[in-house]
């Protein structure tokens, strides 16, 4: 036993594998799980989230039970279940789309997609599953993958016990509200103390100056510094050098940018030492060895290793995977004094610094950051258990005044908002021809809860006045006295009608304006007779002469209770509606008909990727039925990239592609008009811009060959054709529900063409980092 250690009540059997004390909100939070509640814990990056989680999972699987842990994006999911490993030795199951590890093991790590697949295909898929933890929970506001995490909340079986690890958000209540009433009732766990205080600096006129200290007192301002240019990245390093704030993280808003900051931070960056210099070569002959051959002398590489070898390194979502964890590992073992990334590396890597640089703080087309992009970038400063307080180095830019600037990415965060998307392929797994299953998922969705908020506070309100009023509703003065005060509301609302009818006849005077005031002033009058003999009207006019304040707030309270119904009726009109255009458009294609799901319904439930419908359509249509692997691998492309910016592109398409090409660009457009038309907006066409690439790796070309042609970095290309890969899968998952062998056959090749070189070593998950970290202070559970 460790001596020292504070007494829980957490159990000794968990408890004695970490050689520290844990946290109060940590045991708040596994005093939840004790008990058996679902647990939302809402805390900094690096203050200890994960405990929380892994109790989870301990207690699962010593109670004979499975559990599952999700998060965001495959490389979290493999970087988690080594991480898991180390805890679990042989229990670590793994699934991501493309690789099945023991999926049968007590745990098993996914990305949220996987699991929600599961749960819409299968309603007994966790029947042996009792805890189910959702990292990265603040995710629901993401705008490509929000949409599966709320999807998983809300179809997932009420038996399992949720755990949700979120950053700090300013509207957890409401999200572990909203889970409470969709899932089953959640217990929230806020920590708002980051574990390493920061310190905010600013650097201008060749200087570092302390704006904020580590207890949040602005120590100095600047009222009168106009917009200014940024100051090159040298000096600034070399301050921050002098200051002892290094290592840091340098955050770029391009990619470009992040590479040239890299290349000016080497002219001021600490050299390594010699004995430091020499565990860097020894990592990049590791990376150069388990790299393809053709891939060894791409520019990239050749660029990163001559950064690396000064001790500076860059990281973007352009850089090869094998690149990044390299860049990753170097900097988390203390070998390199600056990393310019862009700000995708705030998001999931555990990669923290003494620093980091916020080089801008407004996005070049973006406008300022917001509240949570500052806080998201400054969560990387700070390493817990080695650093006392960490910094922020802000820069001045000629697109901002620091103070205002400032003042506004500092101030209070924003609500996490839903970013629920309908999705046809979800549809047509729950509905089976009932729209009222339709109706429920989306009626029960973050956005639709969002919506309702108006309608919860007026409710809080109304709550009040009944209590201040001691109301009982079953008193027949009372329910008589609401009659006559909705009548009264009719009757104003008929009054100001007779006012602007009258006017209108005043304006101009004809046959149609004569009429309408005739029937306002019809409908006053009738108003007024049954307010004046309604049975209350005698109670009201000595309750508004005796007692006019308890009159005021039963007014009041019917205003409120008038909100209530108009929120919750527009809510509920808006899924009604949502759920009959997504029903019609399917209606209108075949895929449901008055007898239920169509045969090509089966078909498109497979392809959760938005472009689903419409490589559903082009197959349907058989323009698949001719085409070889490589050029079924090249139009499946079409629809893998989603980036908005067109890129150059010098690739030129056979003329059989071109015309599938115009087919593609066709169907999408007649699908999207038919969406238009019903007020919604779901399907993804093939991509302006994006072409050539597929067919060209499926013939061999290399990265580097590819990158001369069209302009995409090399990380970008392995990328999208990874997502290829992924949506192959998916259409060839299609191709299964019809028993369409020939064209499973070209699928399947497609794919083995597709899946080598970079794309097979980043499928496979090979990656620096061994099954148990070196030199972990925390043992393996037995």
């Amino acid at each position: 036993m460790i001596q020292g250690r504070q007494e829980t009540s957490v159990e000794p059997a968990f408890s004695h594998f970490f050689p520290f004390e844990f946290d109060a909100f940590q045991l708040e939070a596994m005093n939840h799980i004790r008990a058996g509640r679902s647990v939302m814990v809402a805390a900094p990056t690096s203050s200890g989230k994960t405990l929380v989680a892994e109790y989870a999972l301990w207690r699962a699987v010593t109670g004979g039970s499975r559990a599952i842990y999700t998060t965001p994006i495959k490389a979290l999911s493999n970087q988690k279940r080594r991480d898991l490993e180390a805890l679990f030795p042989g229990k670590i199951g793994l699934l991501t789309g493309d690789r099945s590890e023991n999926p049968d093991a007590p745990i098993v790590v996914m990305t949220t997609e996987v699991l929600r697949n599961m749960l819409v295909e299968d309603t007994d898929a966790l029947h042996w599953t009792t805890c189910v933890v959702f990292d990265e929970v603040h995710y629901l506001a993401d705008q490509d993958r929000g949409t599966v995490w709320e999807e998983s909340i809300i179809t997932c079986p009420r038996h399992v016990q949720l755990v949700c690890l979120s950053a700090t958000i300013a509207n957890a209540e409401e999200i572990a509200s909203w889970i409470s009433e969709t899932h089953r009732e959640i217990s929230l766990v806020r920590h708002d103390e980051r574990p390493v205080p920061l310190e905010h600096y600013y650097f201008t006129h060749g200087q570092l100056h302390l704006v904020r200290d580590e207890w949040g007192e602005r120590r100095a301002m600047f009222p009168r510094e106009g917009r200014l240019e940024a100051p090159h990245p040298a000096d600034v390093l070399r301050a921050m050098n002098r200051a002892n704030l290094l290592p840091a993280i340098w955050f770029a808003f391009s990619r470009a940018a992040a590479e040239w900051a890299a290349e000016a931070c080497i002219k001021s960056a600490p050299r390594p030492s010699a004995r430091q210099l020499e565990r860097i070569e020894e990592q990049i002959a590791w990376t150069l060895d388990i790299l393809p051959g053709e891939d060894r002398n791409l520019p990239q590489l050749s660029t990163l290793i001559h950064l690396l070898r000064f001790g500076v390194g860059f990281h973007h979502a352009g850089l090869l995977p094998p690149l990044k964890e390299l860049v990753e590992r170097l900097f988390n073992d203390g070998l390199l004094s600056a990393v310019c990334a862009t700000d995708t590396l705030a998001v999931g890597i555990n990669m923290p610094a003494r620093t980091v640089v916020i080089s801008s703080l407004s996005r070049p087309f973006g406008g300022l950051l917001t509240p949570n992009d500052f806080s998201q970038l400054t969560g990387r400063a700070g390493r817990r258990g080695i650093d006392e307080r960490g910094g922020v180095v802000m820069l001045p830019a000629k697109f901002y005044a620091f103070e205002e600037a400032y003042r506004d990415v500092s101030g209070p965060l924003l609500p996490v908002m839903s970013a629920f998307r309908l999705r046809y392929s979800t549809l047509l797994s729950i509905m089976e021809g009932r729209e009222q299953r339709l109706e429920n998922l989306v009626q029960s969705s973050l956005r639709q809860y969002q919506m309702k908020a108006k309608a919860r506070q007026a409710a809080l309100h109304a709550e009040e006045i009944r209590q201040a009023l001691q109301l009982n509703d079953d008193d027949e003065e009372l329910m008589a006295l609401k009659e006559y005060l909705v009548l009264q509301s009719d009757l104003s609302i008929a009054e100001k009608e007779q006012k602007r009818a009258r006017n209108a006849r005043a304006k101009v005077r004809n046959q149609q304006t004569t009429r309408r005031y005739e029937r306002a002033k019809d409908e006053r009058e009738r108003l007024v007779r049954q307010v004046r003999g309604h049975r209350a009207h005698g109670t009201a006019i000595v309750t508004e002469r005796e007692d006019p304040a308890r009159l005021a707030a039963l007014r009041r309270l019917h205003s409120l209770e008038g909100v209530i119904r108009q929120a919750e009726r527009e809510s509920d009109q808006e899924a009604a509606e949502t759920a009959a255009a997504v029903r019609a458009v399917l209606t209108r294609l075949g895929y449901v008909t008055k007898k239920g799901l169509a045969r090509k319904a089966r078909g498109l439930r497979e392809i959760v990727a938005p472009a689903g419908i419409v490589l559903s359509e082009l197959y349907e249509s058989r323009a698949f039925d001719r085409l070889g692997p490589e050029d079924l691998a090249e139009a499946v492309s079409w629809f893998a990239s989603d980036a908005r910016r067109r890129r150059d592109n010098g690739y030129r398409l056979s003329r059989e592609l071109a015309r599938l090409r115009r087919q593609a660009v066709d169907t999408y457009a007649r699908i999207a008009a038919m969406e238009e038309t019903e007020g919604i907006e779901l399907a993804q066409g093939p991509s302006p811009w994006f072409y050539g690439v597929a067919y060209a790796w499926c013939h061999g070309d290399s990265v580097e060959d590819i990158t001369t042609v069209v302009e995409m970095g090399e990380g970008d290309v392995v990328g999208v054709l990874n997502k290829t890969v992924d949506l192959l899968d998916q259409f060839e998952g299609m191709l299964i529900q019809y028993g369409d062998h020939r064209l499973i056959a070209t699928s399947s090749e497609a794919r083995r063409l597709l899946v080598r070189g970079l794309v097979a070593m980043v499928r496979s998950g090979d990656r620096f980092a061994e099954s148990e970290v070196e030199g972990s202070v925390i043992r393996a559970m037995p």
